[in-house]
């Protein structure tokens, strides 16, 4: 995703119409996903304010509007409002239950957070409510991982990899599910695809240590915090 033209053109339908709501929940969204990597704290946290003002925004404008709620369980979130975020999301569900964006993110949030069976659930929606979206079967595969159905996420990973060989992020948590399988050579495998993503490498720092190649871990582990800083 190309974030930052996102917001460029949000920002621009903004200024010709500051009355666009579903524009501001958009660019929110936009914003939260480029403060989650931003470096250093300060600017992840301005990031974060920018993207709560037009959550916050665009909810004054529709109150009613699922992709504000959205949004502003979206930030919640990222900056550790766990109540604010699930009272959001389930806003969003009640107003649009029809939408997979807003099964798959707060069904990933509801297994994140422990409510495994709800989380299972709404993104197993997101699967049959757009079932070529390779978002939908990934936000399965990490709800069946922090339910730890381990195989069942091996599964939904590879549908992932199936519609899309290139999203690096998949082989990174398909390796830490093999990893909760126990089977560490199809972990390593898995992460040793697309080495180069974030994932990837922390999953292989995790395998490098638990087959006891301590140093190998620890030069994964370096290069990760060389590359992307404290982010991941």
């Amino acid at each position: 995703k190309d974030l930052p033209a996102a917001i460029a053109a949000y920002t621009e339908a903004i200024r010709l119409d500051p009355h666009y709501a579903l524009a501001l929940a958009a660019r929110s969204i936009a914003l939260s996903g480029v403060a989650q990597e931003a470096e250093p704290a300060a600017a992840a946290r301005e990031g974060f304010d920018k993207a709560q003002a037009d959550a916050r925004q665009a909810l004054a404008l529709a109150p009613d509007l699922a992709q504000g709620h959205l949004a502003l369980a979206y930030v919640s979130e990222d900056t550790l409002d766990f109540t604010q975020a699930g009272e959001a999301y389930e806003r969003a569900l009640a107003l649009a239950p029809g939408n997979a964006e807003v099964s798959r993110r707060s069904g990933r949030f509801a297994a994140l957070i422990g409510h495994f069976d709800a989380g299972v659930a709404a993104t197993r929606r997101a699967v049959v409510l757009d079932p070529l979206a390779r978002g939908s079967h990934f936000a399965l595969g990490e709800a069946l991982y922090a339910a730890r159905r381990y195989q069942e996420a091996v599964a939904a990973f590879a549908e992932v990899i199936s519609l899309d060989p290139d999203f690096k992020a998949t082989y990174g948590e398909r390796g830490l599910a093999y990893y909760g399988l126990g089977d560490l050579k199809s972990a390593r495998a898995s992460c040793e695809t697309k080495p180069d993503h974030w994932v990837s490498q922390w999953c292989l720092a995790v395998i490098y240590d638990k087959l006891g190649r301590h140093a190998d871990a620890e030069a994964v582990r370096a290069k990760l915090t060389a590359a992307f800083g404290d982010a991941p």
